[in-house]
């Protein structure tokens, strides 16, 4: 929303709206590099299928383009059970 009013405004309103504003390069997370990191967590696989396989789609869609696209978000880790 914000980038639509920055847009419709001349570009005097435009110089002005980045005063005061805090710099990306005087940021904690520029100094010290931050990342973002992946955000790992391990389910049993029965419960990925119940609950994106079946609960999210309807009977009648279960098996199509979508439901499988789904699905294949998820990974099992090889040499597991789940």
């Amino acid at each position: 929303m914000e980038w639509k009013k920055y847009q419709a405004v001349d570009n005097k309103e435009k110089r002005n709206y980045f005063k005061g504003k805090v710099l990306y390069n005087d940021t904690l997370h520029s100094h010290f590099g931050q990342k973002p990191t992946p955000l790992l967590c391990k389910f049993n696989g029965a419960i990925v299928d119940r609950i994106i396989g079946d609960m999210f789609f309807h009977l009648d869609d279960q098996g199509g383009i979508s439901h499988l696209n789904a699905l294949n978000l998820f990974k099992r880790n090889e040499g597991t059970t789940c």
